[in-house]
């Protein structure tokens, strides 16, 4: 059975009822897979969600939760003995650690969308949206003498957009659309899992599975530290509030 993914429709949901279906050990460790979830599972440059699953009167805290053949595994110290399926359960997404990466992971779609508008012949390849490492990859060249420049316009272009709070708004798409678009399916899609596209006001569509922001003025105190080149792939190394 099929999770159905609510932080695919509201980020700012942080609490819901579900029920468990199933339950299991595999090579991470113990899991719940519920009907429905709140929690993001790791995956494209984002980190779980962490929180607590509260189920048969016991509190578990979920220490990981991973997308299998479309349903998320809920990983936690043990799953209570003679749990049936069917049974009733709470989700609690920590908000603070929801935000921060729905946060980080908008600023890196940000910063991709400002660089391509800026350098037409970059292209974003990768995106990773964890603290204290988060950073956008992209296929170009650029010289040693025209990184201050580019940097200096990069930053000038976010602090724009964060001041203007463009909206940020995500839609359910199908692969027929997503072609009509002329965008390219992302490589190693996990088996089951949406198709979801994410716009920034004002910059291309972008197709994305994250959590996000409901606008860029969240983003007040996004930073850049570097941007480093190298053998056609420059990555620029950011951090958000």
């Amino acid at each position: 059975m099929k999770t159905k993914l609510l932080y695919l429709e509201d980020t700012y949901c942080f609490a819901v009822h579900a029920h468990c279906v199933d339950s299991g050990v595999d090579e991470r460790g113990p899991y719940l897979i519920l009907d429905e979830t709140l929690f993001y599972p790791q995956g494209g440059g984002q980190p779980a969600d962490s929180g607590v699953i509260s189920i048969s009167g016991v509190e578990l805290p979920v220490q990981f939760a991973g997308f299998v053949e479309g349903a998320v595994r809920h990983y936690v110290e043990a799953v209570p003995s003679g749990l049936a399926a069917g049974t009733p359960a709470e989700l609690h997404v920590d908000e603070a650690s929801r935000l921060h990466h729905a946060r980080l992971h908008t600023a890196g779609h940000l910063i991709a969308g400002a660089l391509e508008g800026l350098m037409p012949s970059w292209k974003a390849v990768k995106g990773h949206h964890f603290t204290d490492s988060a950073y956008v990859e992209f296929e170009g060249t650029l010289p040693e003498e025209a990184r201050a420049s580019a940097l200096a316009s990069l930053e000038e272009a976010l602090a724009k957009a964060v001041a203007a709070a463009l909206s940020v708004d995500s839609r359910l798409i199908d692969a027929e659309e997503l072609a009509q678009l002329g965008i390219a399916l992302p490589p190693h899609l996990p088996e089951g899992k949406p198709l979801r596209v994410v716009t920034i006001e004002g910059y291309p569509p972008v197709p994305c599975g994250g959590t996000h922001i409901a606008n860029t003025q969240a983003l007040s105190g996004l930073t850049v530290s570097k941007l480093k080149a190298k053998r056609g792939c420059i990555r620029v190394s950011y951090a958000a509030p």
